[in-house]
């Protein structure tokens, strides 16, 4: 009993019935491919930034470390997860602006995308996540057009 209060309050905090009234729109699985694709795309470049960084060493040559991270690694990832904050908020509007012009809704029709439990586990993941990105995309977007308006209001 006490396990399913535990569950219930965190189903509360983390919004999860409204989470799951977005899975039969097309757009959360666009959302959540995307955001796998640029971990793939990431995961791939990781791996190309380690052979190059081991050739580098064999030269002599040694990377900027940071703490003990790579420091270009480190700023690789962090643009590719801002680009795809960018991304998320251009999908975004470009399907709410649609919806709103057309009146069409875009419901998926797949039962492999709305029935599968092994699916619906990566995708309530990757929705979590892409929130977050688009929040922090955000909050990034709104502290840079503050600085440009003091930079402006002070020239």
């Amino acid at each position: 009993m006490k396990d399913l209060i535990i569950i219930t309050y965190i189903k509360k905090i983390t919004l999860y019935d409204n989470i799951i009234k977005l899975k039969p729109y097309l757009f959360s699985h666009l959302v959540v491919m995307s955001l796998y694709l640029c971990e793939f795309s990431i995961f791939i470049f990781t791996i190309y930034e380690t052979v190059i960084e081991q050739l580098d060493l064999n030269n002599g040559i040694i990377p900027d470390y940071v703490l003990g991270f790579n420091t270009y690694l480190l700023l690789n990832q962090l643009i590719g997860f801002i680009l795809l904050g960018f991304f998320e908020i251009i999908l975004f509007f470009i399907f709410f602006i649609y919806k709103f012009l057309f009146k069409k809704i875009f419901l998926c029709k797949n039962k492999f995308l709305t029935n599968n439990f092994i699916y619906h586990i990566f995708w309530t993941f990757g929705v979590y996540i892409t929130i977050i990105i688009f929040i922090f995309t955000v909050l990034y977007l709104i502290s840079i057009s503050r600085e440009g308006f003091v930079w402006l209001l002070n020239r």
